[in-house]
């Protein structure tokens, strides 16, 4: 009886401690680092001393723990990658921003110079006249009275309205020829004028009417050769003219202009008063109509 007692619990103890190996790795716990699986043995007669019921046990490696922290991405980065070493890449062409243009208007810019030039004509004006009186009869050359009158100047726009000016003009008095036996005369006259002044126009449109009023001086230069021998006179007298006319630009720096004048002079008991008209041209030294 007392040996039959150690035999079961001798018995019982391995297999108590192989049940709670059991238990434990079925419930996914581990007390060390080791377990045990276990079975029933095939043949307890074999596999035991003893005989009857045995397990059959073998030692295991626990599953690894899951990691509690994942480990973060890392965030893209906003440049591109960076070419392998070596490789050549293709530079990169940029568009050019486009430069801010001036817009232009028709009218006209302040602190301006206009220069000018043109071509015209003076009316009822006393050119050279050739005569020859002698006891035996007298001669009188033709008198003309229309002439060349070209002329050139600069007005200086103090505003766009409103400018000073100064104005040269050449004046071709001709040249007359007389004739009586064997007497011969010559005459050649020509005038010069410069004047200075005030013009008024209408700025904002692309074509600008203006009125000019100035003063100024006459120079008269003739030249008579009689008989061979020349005999030169000259006279001044002061004058005074106004008048108006009509730009148009055809660029923005150039520009075609008509005008029409009246000029007044009186020297050495002698006054005249005679209309001219001109056609020609301008430059303008800013683009008309320059934003500031």
């Amino acid at each position: 009886m007392r040996h039959t007692l150690l035999w079961v619990f001798a018995l019982a103890v391995p297999l108590t401690f192989a049940q709670k190996a059991v238990q434990e790795v079925s419930s996914g716990t581990q007390v060390s680092d080791t377990c045990l699986v276990c079975k029933p043995c095939a043949n307890s007669f074999t596999d035991t001393q003893n005989g009857g019921t045995c397990l059959l046990c073998k030692t295991c490696t626990a599953p690894p723990q899951a990691t509690a922290s994942a480990v973060a991405s890392p965030p893209p980065s906003p440049l591109p990658p960076s070419p392998p070493s070596g490789s050549i890449t293709a530079p990169v062409q940029q568009t050019p921003s486009p430069r801010p243009t001036k817009q232009l208007e028709p009218g006209a810019p302040a602190h301006a110079f206009d220069l000018h030039a043109d071509s015209g004509w003076v009316f009822n004006l006393p050119g050279a006249q050739a005569a020859i009186v002698t006891d035996s009869g007298s001669v009188i050359s033709p008198e003309r009275k229309t002439h060349i009158a070209p002329s050139a100047g600069a007005t200086f726009w103090i505003t766009p309205a409103l400018g000073v000016y100064g104005d040269f003009v050449a004046i071709d008095g001709g040249k007359a020829f007389a004739q009586l036996g064997s007497d011969t005369v010559t005459v050649t006259d020509n005038l010069y004028a410069g004047y200075g002044g005030v013009q008024f126009q209408a700025h904002k449109t692309g074509i600008r009417p203006y009125v000019d009023f100035g003063v100024g001086g006459v120079h008269d230069s003739a030249q008579m050769t009689l008989d061979g021998v020349s005999q030169p006179a000259s006279a001044n007298a002061f004058s005074v003219r106004g008048g108006g006319g009509l730009r148009t630009m055809v660029s923005s720096h150039w520009g075609v202009k008509v005008s029409a004048e009246v000029y007044y002079f009186r020297g050495n008991g002698v006054s005249r008063t005679y209309p001219r008209i001109g056609v020609g041209w301008f430059y303008q030294t800013k683009p008309s109509g320059e934003v500031k």
